[in-house]
């Protein structure tokens, strides 16, 4: 750790900033270099400070892809590595990252201002930088080697746009620690998060803010994303579609009702006109940076129509809600149609679910074992457990006593149905009364529906006999499609919650023992990959990157990565100062 201290020591150090600021300021008279009021006024250069801070990153970038460095640039005379290595090895690690950041980043400011990258070459142009090879068009994102381009010469006009990227990839770092070289001075022996091992007596004091506590006990300190987990919960998002419309409802609201993409798009592309509607609820124009949903719904989301992007979620509660409290509740991922009404979320998978009932009519009826018959002769009608009962065509799970099982065809699929007891079986005299819950393999946990098998006791023959009559599926309970007209107005809504689940899993605890407790985790949700991930973070630092590359450095000083400001250049120090970074 010493040698890297000595390395930001070094960048911050006034006599290896200045002369280098100042020369490369390109001023007429070379004597003004060495003036103390040339150089104040050279550092409050906003090109200047820029320099500086990108200088800092590197060095950052330098520690954490320093196996990237040394496989690419080692034998390299080129003093500047990082553009050394992304000018010259699109395979490098260091290169992808960085161009797929910059995707990202040229969507955000293309969206805000179509012509901001064809006017950035008047600025090249001004800075007498040959603009030959950097040709953008007008709406577009440019390509990998106008990428390049800015890359290495962005540093010479105001619009320091290799900055920001090194910013992004130092605050992506950050939420996903994905680089060996960080991990290894991140993580203690057992594999677990210095930082937050270092915080368990701070925590553990009676005067810690409660909502701190919960969230800190929720991490498990040895997941790679738990820093992005922490930041869902802090900062809750959705991912969101969605339109408005009030044309023609005296035509329009007998039919205004969904359950699938194709309806929702139907909807949303509504044209009373025989004029085409340009830019009317269009679909995602990055369909690569969205983030997916689940299996029945994940690839259509690219057609999905009436995006509006990636937003702040302020649901305290209800599906939507996104605090710790709300997703511990979670039992699946959250996404689909949003009810006008209930605000409830339904997915194409509770859709199917719905269906699945519907064909399947009535509960499965209990009957009675052998077992439950001997408690009555022996008058032990205290307490009953999954002996005392089975179901007709249904099979007993093999391995969990409280579930059966039963396989069926819908529209030419297989779905496998499983019945689970929950909750303790009761008896009034009557009846005895099992709860049951219903899910579908492949449907989400969250969709689901809870029924009472029940038998009926006969006092006269002193046994314990099936319902005789059906007992149907409460359908209005699980509907087959959602009314999206709400005061005379078709408002139509689908969304992604971005949130990890709360899930039961086997961690090591601070001081590395294993134990088995509820941690959040991305495991069971569509982002369980890595590359998953990769995109979610991707959207946040891009969005967000000043404000995460602050925390990235804080985080970074707290491993032992502190600048020596001692004997810095005061305004070198302001510059610092400002960015956080003492």
């Amino acid at each position: 750790m010493t040698k890297k201290i000595r390395l930001l020591t070094a960048i911050a150090m006034p006599l290896a900033v200045l002369p280098l600021i100042a020369s490369s300021c390109k001023k007429e008279k070379e004597d003004s270099q060495q003036n103390s009021g040339y150089q104040k006024r050279v550092l409050k250069d906003s090109l200047t400070k820029n320099r500086v801070l990108t200088w800092l990153t590197d060095i950052y970038i330098s520690e954490f892809y320093k196996n990237e460095i040394e496989s690419y640039a080692k034998d390299s005379k080129d003093k500047d590595k990082i553009e050394y290595i992304v000018s010259n090895f699109n395979n490098s690690a260091l290169t992808k990252d960085l161009y797929q950041l910059f995707k990202y980043y040229a969507t955000n400011r293309v969206a805000s201002d179509p012509q901001f990258f064809w006017n950035l070459k008047s600025l090249f142009i001004n800075a007498k930088i040959d603009t030959t090879n950097y040709n953008p068009a007008a709406f577009s994102i440019p390509n990998e080697q106008e990428f390049k381009f800015i890359f290495k010469h962005s540093n010479q006009i105001a619009a320091n746009i290799r900055l920001e990227l090194q910013k992004m990839l130092l605050a992506k770092l950050y939420l996903l620690k994905n680089r060996p070289e960080l991990k290894k001075i991140a993580n203690d022996s057992n594999g677990l998060d210095k930082a937050q091992v270092a915080l368990h007596n701070k925590m553990s004091k009676k005067d810690a803010p409660i909502n701190e506590k919960e969230l800190y006990e929720a991490l498990n300190f040895a997941d790679d994303s738990l820093y992005l987990m922490k930041y869902l919960v802090e900062n809750p998002i959705i991912e969101n579609w969605e339109f408005n419309d009030k044309r023609d409802m005296n035509l329009r609201w007998p039919k205004s009702y969904i359950n699938s993409i194709e309806g929702f798009n139907k909807l949303a592309s509504y044209n009373p006109s025989t004029k085409p509607e340009y830019g009317h609820n269009e679909a995602a124009k990055n369909p690569e940076q969205l983030i997916n949903s689940g299996s029945m719904e994940g690839e259509v989301l690219k057609s999905l129509l009436a995006y509006k992007g990636i937003v702040k979620n302020s649901n305290t509660s209800g599906d939507l809600g996104g605090n710790l409290d709300s997703i511990k509740k979670d039992l699946s991922s959250v996404y689909g149609f949003v009810d006008p009404y209930s605000k409830k979320v339904y997915s194409q998978e509770s859709f199917l679910l719905a269906k699945i009932l519907a064909q399947e009519i009535n509960h499965p009826k209990a009957k009675a074992t052998e077992t439950l018959q001997s408690k009555v002769s022996k008058g032990e009608l205290k307490s009953f457990d999954y002996k005392d009962y089975e179901f007709e065509g249904l099979t007993k799970d093999s391995k969990d006593n409280y579930q059966y099982t039963k396989t069926i065809t819908l529209d030419n699929k297989q779905y496998t149905l499983r019945f689970s007891q929950k909750g303790s079986i009761s008896f009034d005299g009557n009846f005895l009364t099992i709860p049951m819950n219903l899910t579908v393999d492949g449907l989400g946990k969250r969709n689901f529906y809870e029924f009472n098998a029940k038998l009926e006791y006969n006092k006269n023959t002193k046994k314990f006999e099936s319902i005789k009559q059906d007992v149907a599926y409460n359908l209005k309970q699980n509907p087959q499609r959602i009314n999206v007209t709400k005061d005379n107005s078709i408002t139509a809504q689908y969304v992604v919650k971005i949130s990890p689940l709360y899930l039961t899993k086997k961690v090591k605890d601070y001081n590395g023992k294993e134990v088995t407790k509820q941690v959040l985790t991305f495991d069971e949700t569509p982002w369980a990959t890595k590359e998953k991930q990769e995109i979610i973070a991707n959207n946040i630092v891009t969005a967000n990157f000043e404000s995460l590359y602050k925390t990235a450095v804080k985080y970074i000083n707290e491993l032992g990565f502190k600048l020596n400001v001692s004997e810095t250049n005061k305004s070198v120090y302001d510059i610092l100062k400002v960015e956080g970074l003492v």
